[in-house]
């Protein structure tokens, strides 16, 4: 038998695909529990299994195109693809966002570009104006709160405990920046080299593509009163 990890032994397997005689993975049933939408992973022909959750949505088949590349089909059209034989799906192909991806979103490179801000460590984008998007998986514990493409290879994400991450790939793995100050709030990144981090108090920018951070001294005009400029200096 099949050995899973502890609380998964009432999943009704149903559809099973391998690159090996080793290397498989198997598709769940589809039901009111909250584990429907899992595939079973297993590297050793089946005497234990590992559990992977691609999608949000429940996950009907699975099969293997190459020894690595994967593909996953369920419910609503969801679409998930692998290059590591499994063991992640960081692209999602789906002609709907859903709630899920309703906080925020920010063009890209063209005007066909953007990134949706996820409730998880998600972020889905799309190049060709939302007829498709795929799932950019960040490997944050925290939830993002800004996210900025100034290419659709290099990107730049922070999330709400001011962790600053940059891929270089589309989003297929993320590296972890250090931001040089307080948790920032909100990112801007109008070039590959240029990121501006603002909050909680002042900016911060760096030139070299998020290799170093100095905080920018400057002052913004509020108002006027009495003819005079009411000026707020900007400081970390």
């Amino acid at each position: 038998a099949l050995a899973l990890p502890p609380g998964t032994a009432q999943l009704a397997l149903r559809d099973i695909s391998c690159s090996d005689v080793t290397h498989c993975l198997i598709a769940t049933a589809p039901g009111a529990g909250t584990n429907t939408n899992q595939l079973v992973r297993t590297t050793d022909g089946g005497l234990t299994g590992s559990l992977v959750s691609p999608s949000g949505q429940n996950l009907l088949a699975v099969s293997f195109s190459t020894a690595s590349n994967v593909v996953a089909v369920g419910q609503n059209g969801a679409t998930v693809l692998s290059s590591d034989g499994g063991e992640t799906f960081p692209t999602l192909i789906s002609h709907t966002l859903g709630s899920m991806y309703s906080r925020s979103i920010r063009l890209g490179q063209s005007a066909l570009d953007a990134y949706a801000l996820g409730d998880t460590s998600a972020i889905a984008a799309t190049t060709n104006g939302g007829e498709g998007w795929k799932l950019l998986r960040v490997p944050s514990s925290a939830q993002l709160s800004d996210v900025d493409f100034p290419t659709t290879e290099i990107g730049y994400v922070l999330n709400s405990a001011g962790t600053l991450f940059r891929t270089d790939d589309g989003g297929l793995s993320f590296s972890i920046l250090n931001s040089a100050g307080g948790a920032a709030t909100a990112l801007l990144a109008p070039s590959v080299k240029t990121v501006l981090l603002t909050g909680p108090r002042g900016v911060r920018r760096s030139t070299n593509a998020g290799g170093r951070f100095t905080s920018m001294n400057a002052t913004v005009v509020m108002s006027r009163a009495h003819g005079k400029k009411r000026r707020v200096k900007l400081s970390s």
